[in-house]
């Protein structure tokens, strides 16, 4: 008995070394697989924060496009007359291996007002009369596209239009005020057009002045009563819209009740470019500017991105 028990105590020995090394073996082979798979799966994670980063870095540029006018950054690239690129590269937050880069094709629509004569009623079904085209006193940049003097009936029926007030009802209003009284006219501040004065709404009289490019959309939420003053744009009026004093407008009126025109010398009321209204009453002078128009509808315009195939992830190469 005594003579094996040295010779078992070493096979146990053995056996417990063998089996520690397999045991190590299969932890060391376990690590080798796990590490791989953590660094993948963490570099998954990284790579959709990125993901999420450049999606909101692109629609914070679609919602902070200027009104007008094109960003400026580098992010935005212009393919076309209206068609767009916004570049942008998302991170992971603290991360700086995880990166995406992602691109958008966006086109610039304007509302879809098809405006060719001085007033449309909603009593003549708003088909427009008047279509004799002029250029406003002073607007030196309209080209002969946009003013091609008296226009040609066309034959047939007429396209049907949408609803002007369901268009003006679908716009983002960069000025809305309640219905009341008014007297706007252009507003600087320390030498710039001061876009925040609720009653600014642009300088179509004097177009190299700073505020000659500022054409807003007007909301009026109710009745309004301008006693004069001047505009441009597009002006919005939920209601009844009365003129008592020499007023000036340059773009786009849409008014969902009745436009009058009250007071002694009623034809210094001009309104230039187009008029929608449900009815009309006084002397005004309604002038009939395709140019006026067009100005109105691109500075209206907003990004949207393409109905299709919109977006992709972009790649750079070394």
């Amino acid at each position: 008995m005594t003579s094996r028990e040295p010779r078992e105590q070493g096979m146990a020995l053995g056996l417990t070394l063998f089996v520690l090394s397999v045991t190590g073996v299969l932890v060391a082979i376990a690590f080798a697989v796990a590490i791989p798979e953590h660094r993948i799966g963490t570099g998954a994670v990284w790579r959709e924060e990125a993901f999420g980063d450049a999606e909101v870095k692109l629609i914070s540029h679609l919602r902070q496009w200027p009104r007008g006018t094109i960003p400026d950054t580098s992010a935005v690239h212009r393919l076309g007359p209206d068609l767009f690129l916004i570049d942008e590269t998302g991170m992971s937050p603290g991360r700086s291996g995880g990166q995406r880069r992602l691109g958008l094709l966006v086109r610039l629509e304007q509302p879809a007002l098809n405006l060719t004569g001085a007033v449309a009623t909603a009593e003549s079904g708003f088909q427009a009369g008047d279509s004799s085209d002029i250029v406003p006193p002073g607007w030196s940049d309209c080209t002969p596209v946009d003013s091609l003097g008296v226009l040609q009936e066309p034959k047939g029926a007429p396209d049907p239009q949408p609803d002007p007030f369901t268009v003006a009802n679908d716009m983002d209003a960069d000025v809305t005020l309640p219905g009341g009284a008014y007297e706007p006219g252009p507003v600087t501040l320390d030498g710039r057009c001061d876009r925040s004065a609720p009653t600014n709404w642009g300088d179509g009289l004097s177009p190299l002045n700073p505020c000659g490019d500022y054409r807003p959309v007007v909301r009026i939420a109710g009745p309004a009563n301008i006693r004069g003053g001047q505009g441009q744009g597009i002006l919005l009026v939920e209601g009844d819209l009365t003129v008592t004093g020499p007023f000036q407008f340059d773009g786009i009126v849409i008014v969902r009740g009745v436009l009058t025109t009250t007071g002694a010398d009623t034809l210094s009321r001009t309104f230039w470019g187009g008029v929608i209204a449900g009815r009309v009453q006084g002397a005004n002078q309604f002038t009939y500017s395709k140019c006026s128009i067009d100005k109105a509808l691109r500075a209206a315009a907003r990004p949207k991105p393409l109905a299709s195939r919109a977006w992709g992830e972009l790649f750079s190469w070394p």
